[in-house]
C-alpha cells in the first residue's frame, strides 16, 4: 500500500498583541462591557472587547496595531440608567499596552418614547430601537456604532446619552410582526440633564 506524502512543515511566526486598558468611575462600574473597534478597510472592522471587573477596570487584549473607536457594550436595562462619552482616534502601537482609556458614567439627556399602532395607540413590546450619538459615534463612511435597546411590555423604550447630536431610529425591517417600515427617525440635539420624548406609530401591513 502507498504511503501518503507526508505534509510540510509550516512556520507559524507569533506576534505580540497590544491592548487598551482603563477604568470607569462615577457610578457601580463592574461588569460593564468596553468595546474596542478598528476598520481593517471599508467593509470590515477588527472588534474585541472585556468586561470590568469589581473595581471598574478593563483590559482589552489580542488587538493588532493601529487606531481604535472605544465605547461601552451596555446592556439595555444599563443603557436606560447611564452613558458615557466615547472614545475616538485612540492610537495603540504594536506590543504595546494603551493605558488611561477612562469612562465617566453620567445620566446624561434621557431619551424615552412610546412605539404604538397608529390607529389603536396600543404600545407594542419587543420593537428594536436604535440610538446614535456621542457614546456610539460613526466609525467610518460606511460603519458606525450604537446603542440598542428594546421597548417592554407597554411599548416604551429608555436610554441615557451624552450631551450633544442624537440619531433616534427603527432599525429593524418590519419593526414589529405585522408593521411596515417606514424609514422614521429623529435627529437632534440633546441636553445634559433633560428628557427628550420620541414616539413613533406604525401601521399594519
Amino acid at each position: 500500500m502507498a504511503t501518503a506524502p507526508a505534509t510540510p512543515l509550516q512556520r507559524i511566526t507569533l506576534l505580540p498583541a497590544a491592548s487598551i486598558s482603563g477604568r470607569l468611575t462615577g457610578k457601580p462600574a463592574a461588569g460593564i462591557a468596553v468595546v474596542a473597534t478598528s476598520m481593517a478597510d471599508d467593509m470590515h472592522n477588527e472588534y474585541a472587547e472585556a468586561v470590568t471587573d469589581s473595581a471598574g477596570r478593563y483590559r482589552i487584549s489580542q488587538l493588532q496595531g493601529g487606531n481604535y473607536t472605544v465605547v461601552l457594550g451596555l446592556t439595555h436595562e444599563q443603557a436606560a440608567t447611564m452613558t458615557a462619552l466615547a472614545h475616538t482616534d485612540v492610537q495603540v502601537d504594536k506590543a504595546t499596552n494603551r493605558d488611561g482609556i477612562d469612562f465617566s458614567l453620567i445620566d446624561g439627556c434621557l431619551i424615552t418614547g412610546k412605539i404604538a399602532d397608529r390607529l389603536t395607540r396600543k404600545g407594542l413590546p419587543d420593537v428594536l430601537v436604535s440610538v446614535e450619538s456621542p457614546a456610539n459615534p460613526e466609525i467610518s463612511a460606511t460603519s458606525g456604532s450604537r446603542q440598542d435597546v428594546v421597548t417592554d411590555a407597554e411599548g416604551i423604550y429608555r436610554v441615557r446619552v451624552p450631551a450633544g447630536p442624537a440619531h433616534v431610529y427603527l432599525m429593524m425591517s418590519p419593526p414589529a410582526p405585522g408593521y411596515k417600515y417606514t424609514g422614521e427617525s429623529y435627529t437632534g440635539e440633546v441636553k445634559e440633564g433633560a428628557k427628550k420624548t420620541i414616539n413613533f406609530a406604525l401601521t399594519r401591513e
